[in-house]
């Protein structure tokens, strides 16, 4: 399994989605959640949390990003 996600900021996941080579359509398939849940942690300032961030989180983790 790829090193754990440190997902803190909307900076991060936009990180991790171009690593992947995933569009926001594409995290928001593989997190299960739609894409203006996406768009919306990405547009945050500051940390993010909550249930969309661990979703986000595992969807990376499980295609091994």
């Amino acid at each position: 399994m790829a090193a754990s996600c440190d997902i803190r900021t909307s900076q991060d996941i936009k990180a991790w989605r171009r690593s992947a080579g995933w569009s926001q359509m594409d995290l928001a398939r593989m997190a299960g959640v739609h894409v203006q849940t996406v768009k919306y942690h990405e547009g945050m300032d500051g940390l993010v949390a909550g249930w969309a961030v661990d979703r986000f989180r595992a969807a990376f983790e499980l295609q091994k990003v």
